[in-house]
């Protein structure tokens, strides 16, 4: 179960106030030297390290030892800090969040410093493991450009008058602050919740209180997880639970509460005498300590298989939601295309081709836009260091700096101006060269606070200095490789439109009602095809013509009469029409041009008659279809560059408004096929060669030079 656990303690003490011994408890929490074998209890020792420990320590243990001697009376010799670690992870992982949070605390880099790492089954819980780690370090500050022995590495840091430093090694103050542990807490926190997300896990610790994180899930509606966190945080035993006796105290109360909590059917009777003996346990401060402890383990629980369940009640209904998505996609896919085929045209290609050179021009802006912004946050170096040192000072760095130059230019200015206009009397010598005097001196004192300034940014500012100037170190390069991320994707953006340009071009020549792909076309005309994909044959005005073979067999023919199509030709009416049963060729079928009148039959009843029917050239297409060939042709027609511009002057981009989508209806079922073919239609084979309509254009090539055409052969496989 996650938890969370981080503790900062100066040098430990004994219960008679007196210090520890360092070595003892480095000896202690490495199980080394005294300690190295425990008897009567669980072994727990699982992982040990150090680092950063001066020449002369052959060991840690030298260097704790070394430490202790140089101690004084009531002085502390190291810092400890605590940290709960997380049975979810494995020992290889839990070791990485350390190391983390050594390096991102500044531990790693400025202190000596030592670390164990113990494992052993939770004290109140056979099925959790009590997994911790204790760190040791010095809170001097390690000087690597002045190296020390033992005797001076512990000695009092002093600063001469004239800057010069002697002495030991700066202790650092900032451990002390409240500052400090709220950075740590939040630090940790982040590091192992990091961990968590990587390896896809459902959990996350934090180093707030129960009130904030109650409102948190209240914000988020997880009123039940909320009223798991309205009670008294859990106190901290401390050695308390080191006593057996109290141990199976606080073991007896989880399984009162636990049964209480579970049983609900007992008598009212039975839960009194439960609750008058849990009362009359609590009746001390101790007693009512441990029945608090023992609560917050029965709700650390509960949470634990809330948890659980709605994990688990996530991925059902993940699952459920992806079945219903296949089912869909299967049901999709069944509807019967017979009476509104799916065609791709020669127009479709084109339109298509046209979207994605618009998209392609769309990225390019966004990138452009993306790019100026993060270009403008990239400093160079010297700009880097002068923005955390007046980050460092309050802003003192830039004002003595400045100050010094002005003061530098005034005593320049003073001496040119006493050397080439020499005074005419001893008087005005006097008060010139007094202004001067005045001035170099000015100069002096600033130049001697730019110097203590810089003294401070080196020792006294040193970690707060380099923690920043890592910090804004990391952000920049951050920001470098984002802009070359942004240039590769604008370059990769520009080519691809280029490439859909010179795809598009030859497609101009063809037909644009030509069918490159098609499924399910008729193979003869009946009531159930639509004329041009949309209206259904079956709703149209039907007239039939009775006709004899050539054995005198009476033939009936009907045609449905197309829209729109009425005419008058020597006192004559025509219609053209579409004959059912008449064959289908890559979805189309001939028109007939009939010459109709009105006629009445036996029965009196009023019908069109059809006089004559006669096959036309033209033809009639049963499957929807757009003409923006010319549209398009239009937008990109020929001009001295073979290659559309991209050049974006606005902070927007027109796009044609007479390019519009085809029906949801028409899309839907064709956009999946629609792709596969243009992807089909645009990827060379492996020879570098295209299949027959599309072609490489010359000029396109031409237009590379060599190295670039010798990389284009590269990716496609062409040999050198």
């Amino acid at each position: 179960m996650a938890i969370y656990y981080l503790e900062s303690l100066p040098h430990g003490v004994r219960r008679n106030g007196e210090k520890l011994n360092t070595r003892l408890h480095a000896e202690y929490i490495t199980r080394q030297g005294a300690y190295e074998k425990i008897r009567d209890r669980e072994e727990d020792f699982v992982y040990r390290s150090f680092g950063n420990m001066p020449s002369w320590a052959k060991s840690d243990l030298d260097f704790w030892e070394a430490a202790e001697e140089n101690r004084r009376k009531n002085g502390r010799a190291y810092r400890e800090i605590r940290l709960g670690l997380q049975e979810e992870l494995s020992l290889a992982e839990n070791i990485q969040t350390i190391e983390t949070f050594l390096k991102d605390s500044g531990i790693q880099d400025n202190h000596a410093y030592s670390y164990a790492i113990h494992d052993k089954t939770a004290m109140f819980s056979d099925e959790h493991r009590n997994i911790h780690a204790h760190i040791m370090f010095s809170e001097k500050i390690v000087e690597k450009n002045r190296p020390l022995g033992a005797e001076e590495y512990f000695k009092r840091y002093t600063v001469q008058s004239d800057g010069t430093v002697t002495g030991g090694y700066k202790t650092e103050r900032y451990w002390n602050n409240k500052e400090s542990i709220l950075y740590l807490r939040e630090k940790w926190a982040d590091i192992v919740n990091e961990h968590f997300e990587k390896k896809g896990l459902d959990v996350r610790v934090s180093e707030k209180t129960l009130v904030e994180q109650k409102e948190a899930l209240l914000a988020q509606g997880k009123f039940e997880e909320a009223d798991l966190l309205d009670r008294e945080p859990a106190p901290h035993l401390g050695d308390v639970v080191k006593n057996p006796k109290t141990r199976e105290t606080i073991r007896e109360m989880i399984r009162q509460i636990d049964s209480e909590e579970i049983d609900d059917s007992e008598s009212d009777s039975s839960s009194e005498k439960e609750n008058n003996n849990l009362s009359a346990k609590s009746n001390d401060s101790k007693q009512l300590e441990l029945l608090i402890f023992a609560y917050d383990a029965v709700i650390r629980k509960t949470a634990r298989e809330i948890q659980k369940e709605r994990k688990a009640l996530r991925e059902k209904q993940a699952k459920l939601q992806q079945q219903q998505i296949k089912e869909e996609a299967v049901a999709n896919e069944e509807i019967d295309l017979s009476s509104n085929p799916m065609v791709i045209t020669v127009g479709d290609v084109i339109k298509r081709l046209n979207e994605k050179m618009e998209l392609e021009s769309v990225a390019v802006k966004e990138n452009q836009e993306k790019l100026h912004i993060v270009e403008s946050k990239i400093q160079n170096k010297k700009a880097i260091h002068k923005e955390v040192f007046n980050l460092v000072t309050d802003g003192e760095y830039t004002k003595l700096h400045k100050a010094y130059f002005e003061s530098y230019k005034q005593v320049r200015l003073l001496k040119h101006d006493l050397k080439e206009n020499p005074a005419s009397n001893f008087e005005e010598y006097k008060v010139r060269n007094d202004a001067l005097q005045k001035a170099e001196k000015e100069r002096a004192e600033l130049r001697k606070s730019v110097k203590l300034l810089h003294h401070n940014l080196n020792n006294e500012n040193r970690f707060i200095k380099e923690r920043h100037l890592k910090e804004m170190t990391t952000a920049n390069n951050q920001y470098i490789e984002t802009s070359k991320v942004l240039q590769s994707n604008i370059e990769k953006h520009r080519r691809t439109h280029q490439f859909y340009y010179y795809k598009i071009k030859p497609l101009f020549d063809e037909r644009p009602d030509r069918v490159l792909f098609a499924e399910k076309l008729p193979t003869e005309v009946s009531l159930y095809n639509r004329y041009e994909g949309k209206i259904a044959l079956r709703d149209l005005k039907k007239v039939i013509q009775f006709t004899k073979d050539s054995n005198g067999k009476s033939i009936r023919q009907q045609f449905a009469i197309i829209p729109h199509t009425k005419s008058e030709r020597n006192n004559q009416l025509t219609v053209q029409a579409i004959k059912i049963g008449e064959p289908v060729f890559q979805g189309k079928t001939a028109i007939y041009e009939l010459e109709v009148s009105p006629g009445k039959s036996k029965q009196g009843i009023n019908y069109i008659k059809v006089d004559s029917a006669i096959k036309t050239s033209k033809q009639a297409r049963l499957y929807e279809y757009r003409d923006y060939t010319d549209k398009i042709k239009n937008k990109y027609k020929e001009s001295n560059k073979d290659i559309p511009p991209l050049q974006f002057r606005g902070p927007t981009i027109n796009h044609n408004n007479d390019f519009k989508h085809v029906s949801q209806s028409f899309a839907d079922k064709t956009v999946k096929i629609l792709n596969k073919t243009i992807d089909e239609f645009t990827k060379d084979e492996a020879t570098g060669k295209t299949d027959n309509l599309w072609y490489e254009n010359e000029s396109y090539g031409s237009e590379k030079t060599e190295f670039e055409q010798t990389e284009e052969r590269i990716k496609r496989g062409w040999s050198l």
